[in-house]
């Protein structure tokens, strides 16, 4: 698996916002890209930027090799005099091959210094060493004993850490109830793996009560993380959920379902679902199925059911379905052609803040086409819409041409009280 492979290689340090992560003066971290298959699960190495890094980052790759020399000379000097932040990152060179020869007994020799002196970063990848068995004789009890020590001092993933010993029962008995307790600490505290890992539990009620709220919630929390796993199993509990309130007849649900399966691109299944909805009076669902009825998809052609099911939402204050509605009365498409009922539901929709009726309303206004002419709402209409649509500042542009300051004055003022 993955995970196996990317351990045998070794950590691998990668950059990452480590702000609420509490350990003293450090302000940047490196999380490492390395995993620890265990049971399943993984481990994940926490590993401290050079403090010379943080002074002065360079500016390109050339000129990270020219300070390599003088940043690790510079590194061991601190290191020897004791100074633990530079004690580990000496390790972290060692045990990624940065500039020295790959040695993870020298890497294990720093941390243990570092570690040693409470430093908890130091602390955590000791443990993974031991963990690992590199540079140390593999020790799942010495493992723990390390990750504890930095959990101890609120360092996120050592307590995420802690929390998959106990899950497995690696050098201790195994224990849900504990695993969640550790995972708890780490996931409020922002950590996206224990996050997912909490999820778990509460989706399976192993350590905690079975809760799919709350596993929802984790999962979300890691999924805004971009932890691609909890977006997946977000996901699947929110279509499983969604799915049991749709078959028992929730409008809100069956109309959830439907843009689910939409997205998915199975438009039948789609259909069958914004039907349900709309026939419950779904505002939405009663527009997106007349939507498919206009279009053709998943349905055959029907203009006359698209104006039946736009008409329903548009009674129900759907801008965008008594635009589409008004624009079936320009066309004669399912109703007859009606200038004034078209401008009647365009002015609805413009009132409502959207776009392309205030675009259409306007050009009605100017050429006095189911309105009476008026340059001044023509032009106060256009105003609005070009806010928002390119195509009606091109209009407004070419309209504004044709006014006097006066009217244009009074268009102005206009438009900032036709829609709340």
């Amino acid at each position: 698996m993955e995970g196996e492979e990317l351990a045998r290689r070794g950590p691998v340090a990668v950059r990452g916002p480590t702000a609420r992560l509490r350990y003293g003066r450090r302000t940047r971290a490196w999380l490492a890209g390395v995993a620890l298959a265990v049971g399943g699960l993984a481990l994940h190495v926490f590993l401290a930027e050079p403090a010379e890094a943080r002074r002065q980052q360079p500016t390109d790759s050339q000129a990270t090799a020219q300070n390599a020399p003088e940043a690790l000379r510079q590194r061991r000097e601190a290191a020897e005099r004791g100074d633990a932040e530079a004690q580990h990152d000496l390790g972290v060179m060692y045990a990624e091959g940065e500039g020295v020869a790959e040695d993870d007994h020298e890497a294990a020799r720093w941390f243990r210094k570092a570690a040693e002196q409470g430093y908890a970063p130091a602390q955590h990848n000791l443990g993974f060493m031991y963990a690992l068995g590199h540079g140390v004789a593999e020790d799942d009890e010495e493992a723990l004993r390390w990750f504890r020590k930095a959990a101890e001092q609120e360092l996120a993933m050592a307590q995420y850490s802690v929390g998959l010993v106990y899950a497995n029962g690696e050098g201790v008995e195994k224990d849900v109830d504990e695993a969640a307790r550790w995972f708890r600490k780490s996931a409020e505290q922002g950590f996206a793996q224990a996050q997912h890992r909490l999820g778990l539990l509460y989706a399976n009620g192993e350590g905690v009560p079975r809760d799919r709220d709350e596993a929802m919630r984790w999962y979300g929390e890691a999924a805004k993380q971009g932890h691609q796993e909890a977006l997946r199993a977000w996901t699947a509990e929110f279509v499983r959920s969604e799915r049991e309130a749709a078959e028992l007849g929730d409008p809100a649900a069956q109309f959830n379902l439907g843009q689910i399966y939409e997205s998915r691109r199975a438009v039948r299944e789609a259909l069958r679902w914004y039907r349900k909805a709309a026939e419950q009076g779904l505002a939405q669902a009663q527009h997106n199925l007349a939507v498919k009825y206009a279009n053709g998809d998943g349905v055959q052609q029907d203009y006359g059911e698209a104006a039946k099911w736009y008409r329903k939402a548009a009674v129900q204050g759907v801008a965008q379905a008594q635009h589409n509605l008004g624009s079936m009365y320009v066309h004669a498409q399912g109703v007859g052609k009606n200038l004034r009922e078209a401008a009647s539901w365009f002015r609805k929709s413009a009132e409502g803040g959207f776009a392309p009726a205030q675009h259409k309303l306007g050009k009605m206004y100017a050429s006095g086409e189911g309105v009476a002419k008026d340059l001044v709402q023509a032009y106060a209409w256009l105003v609005l819409a070009a806010a928002q649509h390119e195509d009606a500042e091109e209009d407004r542009r070419s309209f504004r041409t044709l006014m006097t300051a006066k009217e244009i004055s009074e268009a102005e003022h206009l438009s900032t009280q036709l829609v709340d």
